[in-house]
């Protein structure tokens, strides 16, 4: 999970979260948030891939979140318009 947030905060250029131990956070964390830590499992979308011949656009998190960039670059290029209105 913490990989997870790093990669998020790297991406759009934000300090990475700080770490906690397991201890620290039974102590600082509600018990609904250290219920969801505890049942978080990392998917791995292999089979989906190879047995249905699904495409996934984005298959991994890095994936995603190259093609949220190049999405954001191309809307922040000089001479796009702004979303939503029409020229």
């Amino acid at each position: 999970m913490g990989d997870y947030f790093d990669r998020i905060a790297d991406a759009h250029g934000l300090p990475r979260v700080p770490r906690i131990s397991r201890e620290e956070a039974q102590q600082r964390l509600e018990p609904v948030t250290l219920s969801f830590m505890r049942e978080s499992r990392r998917i791995n979308n292999a089979r989906l891939r190879r047995e249905l011949r699904y495409a996934l656009r984005y298959p991994t998190v890095d994936d995603f979140l190259q093609g949220e960039a190049k999405a954001r670059d191309a809307r922040e290029a000089p001479g796009s318009s702004p979303a939503g209105r029409n020229t």
